[in-house]
């Protein structure tokens, strides 16, 4: 049985009976939920957290969580308390706050980060070596910090996750692969898979504006990529705007990348598996690549692992692992925004 600790400055706090820690791909912030039910005459002292103090959330001393206490929700009557624990990781807020309204030129996402990262006292970690200079960036009017770096990422087509230390982490999407697979019959207790299809198109065109169009100009518009997904046979077109300029090329790759995510990502399946360490002791992870064996789904392949979930239930230490196909993360480069003088 593993042992999960809440830690606050030099205080411990254990014995949760309820655990719910979450970490995604999808989110750039773990987040946790602990519960525990006290009777006053067993524990005449209450568990004294406060919301905003900072904290560690460890699995056998392995950081998941590295943030803050949200919220400490509570209720109780004479007889006993029910306390509720809720926070996130640090780099919630780069999600929360907004981007400074500043330019940068000539400096790399890694180099833009880590000053934005600064005041929030959280350290930024290049595993995927993305040192190319932008000629020039800045925020858009009222974007997050979170906002303004994802853009950047995908133009550099790296990943922004954190790693349970509260860090930014730059890296590249299944860096890593799993030490065990995912076998139905074997390690799963169950499984459930969504198979939406409702935000996937027959047909995806992308217009884009060439570089010097102007709005006007009927000519600056004609830039055009389409992209099929021959498993709609319904007549279901979509029409998609490039962000910033685009030549034929950019907005055929932008159709093809619309099609391949929205495909990957109607294809989640969650399993659920007992413990939440694999057969060689590590924990299972956000972004590791998985072999995933299951007749009844037909899949014998690799997939990407994009949401783990711990918690403790009757059954025992539980873990939930979402996975896709890789595509569904698959990062587009697009093209730089135009240099702006204006400093």
């Amino acid at each position: 049985m593993s042992d999960l600790m809440l830690r606050i400055d030099s205080s411990e706090f254990s014995g949760w009976e309820h655990i719910s820690v979450r970490r995604s791909m999808q989110d750039l912030a773990g987040s946790f939920d602990l519960q525990v039910t006290e009777r006053w005459a067993e524990n005449p002292v209450a568990r004294r957290i406060q919301s905003g103090a900072r904290c560690q959330v460890l699995i056998d001393d392995v950081p998941v969580i590295t943030g803050s206490v949200d919220a400490t929700p509570v209720d109780y009557d004479s007889s006993m308390m029910r306390l509720s624990v809720q926070g996130r990781d640090r780099t919630g807020d780069l999600v929360d706050c907004s981007a400074p309204a500043l330019q940068w030129i000539g400096r790399s996402i890694a180099q833009v980060a880590a000053e934005l990262c600064k005041p929030f006292g959280i350290e930024v970690i290049n595993l995927a070596k993305a040192d190319r200079a932008f000629r020039s960036y800045k925020p858009g009017d009222g974007e997050s910090v979170f906002e303004m770096l994802d853009k950047a990422a995908r133009m550099r087509g790296v990943l922004l996750t954190t790693d349970g230390r509260g860090r930014l982490v730059i890296t590249r999407v299944g860096a890593s692969k799993a030490g065990d697979s995912i076998e139905l019959g074997r390690n799963v207790i169950s499984a459930s898979g969504s198979h939406d299809l409702r935000d996937c198109f027959s047909v995806y065109t992308v217009k884009g504006q060439q570089q010097g169009g102007g709005l006007d100009d009927e000519a600056a518009c004609h830039v055009v990529g389409k992209a099929r997904d021959t498993r709609i046979v319904r007549h279901r077109p979509i029409t998609l705007l490039c962000d910033g300029p685009a030549d034929s090329s950019t907005a055929r790759e932008k159709a093809i990348w619309e099609r391949n995510v929205r495909s990957g990502r109607s294809e989640s399946i969650t399993y659920t598996v007992h413990g939440w360490r694999q057969a060689n002791g590590d924990l299972w992870q956000p972004n590791l690549l998985v072999p995933v064996l299951d007749e009844y789904q037909r899949i014998d392949s690799e997939r990407l692992i994009t949401d783990v979930s711990y918690s403790i239930d009757d059954r025992g230490e539980i873990c939930e692992l979402t996975v896709m196909p890789v595509s569904a993360f698959a990062l587009a480069l697009e093209k730089e925004p135009e240099v702006d003088d204006e400093l």
